[in-house]
């Protein structure tokens, strides 16, 4: 099936995405999205990522293309007191180079991704949010856990001294 991939998109322009349900009323998604009803679509105008493959859209569509896979040992933690040691880690992210030094404390790892995303997502598209457009402009954000670093690290804190594991 290599080679019958589409090419990457290219920065910049829109790409359609039809939010029609079959018989054009309005869908309800989960999460509370109504989406148009009649004859109206979602635009998609811009892409943003940060996956196991890549930290943009083209580096991570380039490798799915290739059929590169970014499932490889468990990286940011000791992964040997678990039966799956492997997972899809998002590598190379540096949140210095994109939040002052106070937010990158303050913000979950999977907010400083979607933030990322939604910058690479708003230049893809061209798009500068205003007051004419602010409530026309929306953002679908990804995630399966998000939080649970954060989780993590609180619990172990709170745990009184001396308790054992």
């Amino acid at each position: 099936m290599r080679g019958s991939f589409p090419k990457p998109p290219a920065q910049g322009g829109s790409k359609w995405v039809s939010a029609k349900d079959s018989s054009n009323n309005v869908k309800k998604w989960p999460g509370g999205v109504l989406l148009p009803k009649n004859n109206a679509s979602v635009v998609v105008t811009g892409l943003g990522a940060l996956t196991p493959v890549g930290n943009d859209v083209p580096t991570a569509w380039r490798a799915l293309v290739e059929g590169r896979s970014g499932i490889k040992r468990i990286t940011r933690f000791d992964p040997s007191l678990f039966e799956t040691q492997i997972a899809g880690e998002v590598k190379g992210f540096a949140p210095q180079e994109h939040f002052n030094p106070k937010e990158a404390r303050r913000l979950d790892r999977f907010v400083q991704f979607a933030a990322v995303a939604t910058r690479q997502a708003l230049e893809d598209a061209e798009l500068t949010i205003n007051a004419h457009n602010a409530e026309r402009v929306g953002v679908v954000i990804g995630t399966a856990v998000g939080g649970i670093e954060t989780l993590s690290t609180e619990f172990e804190k709170s745990k009184p001294e001396g308790l054992a594991d």
